[in-house]
């Protein structure tokens, strides 16, 4: 009679994702969408982020806290707000 294991993979990290929605009213361009972008993925690479240009709206998947990802776009040049 043989023996059965079942393994269960688990993530690293328990942190569950949120949805963090901004407003950079002072994004014009495709520059600043490359600069917010890059200052949001420099806190979490594995990070979604969806940019409306025209909306001015940040949207963050991620599961880190949302002032980490307001001070990066902040040091950016930018002044993020709380959608």
């Amino acid at each position: 009679m043989g023996v059965s294991f079942i393994v269960i993979a688990l993530p690293l990290s328990s942190k569950a994702k949120t949805m963090i929605e901004l407003k950079v009213n002072d994004m014009t361009c495709g520059h600043c969408v490359g600069r917010v972008t890059q200052a949001v993925k420099d806190i979490d690479g594995a990070a979604q982020v969806d940019i409306n240009l025209e909306r001015k709206s940040v949207h963050i998947d991620s599961s880190h806290a949302a002032g980490e990802f307001e001070a990066a776009i902040r040091q950016a040049g930018y002044t993020p707000q709380p959608a």
